[in-house]
């Protein structure tokens, strides 16, 4: 069949191919994403801001979040991002003021 007879030119022609990691960690940030959908991990959402994660969160997701801090949940996915974004921030800038440290916004394995 032609299997036997392009079955190795097709194995060739695959092992050429690029391997698409970049796929695979996309899966893996909306995975991760997604796995932080409300409000009471701040340093993971703070974290996802800053890495530019925050992005790849779903409107469900950031509706969560919104929901869950008492904000709308109305909008375009931009204008939720802009809101959670405010919100990350603010709540970022009250936790320094009260007197938490630096250090409980470390960089965790969300990427």
């Amino acid at each position: 069949g032609i299997m036997e007879s392009a079955g190795e030119h097709i194995e060739t022609f695959m092992s050429l191919l690029p391997i698409e990691e970049h796929k695979e960690k996309e899966r893996k940030r909306k995975r991760d994403a997604a796995s932080v959908s409300d409000a009471s991990n701040h340093s993971e959402w703070l974290n996802m801001l800053r890495t530019g994660a925050l992005d790849e969160c779903t409107v469900d997701a950031l509706k969560k979040y919104l929901r869950s801090s008492g904000l709308t949940i109305s909008g375009r996915k931009a204008e939720l991002l802009a809101r959670v974004a405010e919100s990350i921030e603010k709540n970022a800038q009250t936790n320094l003021e009260n007197g938490e440290h630096v250090s409980s916004f470390k960089t965790s394995s969300v990427v």
